[in-house]
């Protein structure tokens, strides 16, 4: 720990600094970028004496929520009042904050009490860390200075958003942000599709990776997820259905309703059948054999369906009362249950040989399933998941963390997955299609669009 002579602001009295692992600041970095945090209160600089001398303790914290105004070390803080806050009745009408304060209740500190990051004024982020021995702040030291020189914020009104103002990532071979906010991608050939939202599907050519160009966006009424053939896209359309696009006229063909369902994940078995999940419990099945969309039936299961895959002549539903149903597709128009298994909160499911892996909602753990003696294995991952998706060879599993960070597994033993490594990149994950020799990832990435990954590093 050292003296921080000077931090920004008027920060030199009472701010010290604090170090930590790398892999903590890496792990702080993916969280703060993965989601808007409340904006707590606002700082100012308060002559209390009048007597134009800036004691260390002049300092007026004004909560954004309920409009009190408190002396920052008005007192001698206490566990249950780290901040030394005295109330006080201070007009700031005339003042102009110099930052903002925002609890971010990050899960890998210890005390959550200082748990906040400061907003300074210029754009910079700093995370607090706690106190020393006679009540000094210490914020986090990173390269030599005490704040985030790669991060800046966006505010919106009560909330705070962080946001990369450089990005270095060296998994990151290139990028395209895309017009609307990318919720999932489908790789073809040399090009990919990403379900864009109200912006409909954003086509984007891949013949270099290293330089993807953009070709165009297909509208729909709001993309949700994306499956295709080489010739025609089916996209799940939210309120509309599922509308189907003609790729080589880049334009949308049909929509079919679901009886009022809104429509937001499928899959496809080709020339044959879509499977639509929705947000309800029901699963609609339909009929694409003569070249037109038709809505032949659906089934019902027990909860909210979060993910269809399929495989070979098998769809696996995760619905997250229910768990995991398992249904033949021998004949496509009437699939029929071979197999359930109940695991409360399914969200996403991947498909190896004979493996299910199968994470939970707003949870890190995933489980094993071993489809050929019913076995079953758990473990932890350091971060909520959002998806999981398996290398093409199955020897690897990919864990789209909530956060912006993707965890790796090495499946040498199929049923106990090892952690051996995590990729960070911008912003979190909402989808991932792997290159056919497992090399490269191409990552729907929300609000910043397309991101190719080199999985090799």
């Amino acid at each position: 720990m050292r003296v921080l002579g000077v931090l920004v602001a008027g920060f030199s009295v009472l701010a010290f600094g604090a170090i930590a692992p790398e892999s903590y600041i890496k792990d702080l970095k993916a969280y703060l970028t993965s989601r808007c945090f409340t904006l707590n209160g606002a700082l100012y600089r308060y002559d209390f004496d009048k007597d134009g001398v800036l004691e260390y303790n002049d300092w007026v914290y004004e909560s954004i929520v309920t409009g009190q105004t408190y002396r920052l070390l008005g007192e001698v803080p206490t566990k249950n009042n780290p901040f030394g806050f005295k109330i006080v009745e201070v007009d700031t009408s005339n003042l102009t904050p110099l930052g903002y304060f925002s609890f971010i209740d990050f899960p890998k500190d210890e005390d959550r009490r200082f748990s906040w990051i400061y907003l300074f004024g210029d754009s910079k982020v700093a995370k607090l860390m706690g106190t020393n021995s006679t009540n000094f702040f210490d914020y986090l030291f990173i390269d030599g200075r005490p704040y985030f020189p790669d991060l800046g914020y966006q505010l919106e009104e009560d909330s705070v958003s962080i946001i990369y103002k450089e990005q270095n990532f060296p998994n990151i071979i290139a990028g395209y942000d895309t017009p609307g906010f990318s919720w999932s991608v489908k790789l073809l050939s040399n090009k990919l599709l990403l379900a864009d939202s109200t912006k409909g599907v954003a086509v984007v050519d891949i013949s270099s990776l290293t330089y993807p160009r953009f070709i165009g966006e297909i509208p729909t009424y709001n993309a949700l997820d994306v499956t295709s053939t080489e010739k025609f896209a089916y996209v799940a359309d939210e309120s509309q259905g599922v509308s189907k696009i003609d790729l080589e006229s880049l334009s949308k063909v049909e929509s079919e309703t679901l009886e009022g369902e809104i429509a937001t994940t499928l899959a496809l078995l080709p020339q044959r059948a879509v499977y639509v999940g929705t947000p309800a419990n029901k699963l609609f099945v339909v009929d694409i054999s003569n070249g037109k969309l038709r809505k032949d039936c659906f089934l019902t299961l027990d909860g909210q369906i979060n993910e269809i895959v399929i495989k070979w002549d098998k769809m696996y539903v995760a619905d997250n009362v229910g768990g995991v149903t398992i249904y033949s597709l021998q004949e496509p128009l009437s699939p029929k249950e071979i197999g359930f298994y109940s695991l409360e909160g399914a969200k996403s499911v991947a498909v190896g040989n004979d493996i299910l892996y199968i994470s939970l909602e707003d949870s890190s753990k995933v489980v094993t399933l071993d489809i050929t003696n019913n076995s079953r294995y758990e473990f932890e991952n350091d971060e909520k998941v959002r998806k999981l998706v398996l290398s093409p060879d199955k020897k690897k599993l990919y864990l789209l963390n909530e956060v912006s960070s993707i965890s790796v597994y090495d499946l040498t033993i199929p049923s106990h997955p090892k952690a051996i490594g995590k990729i960070y990149i911008p912003y979190p994950a909402y989808d991932m299609e792997i290159s056919t020799d497992g090399r490269y990832g191409f990552i729907a990435e929300g609000g910043d669009g397309l991101k190719i990954l080199d999985l090799t590093k």
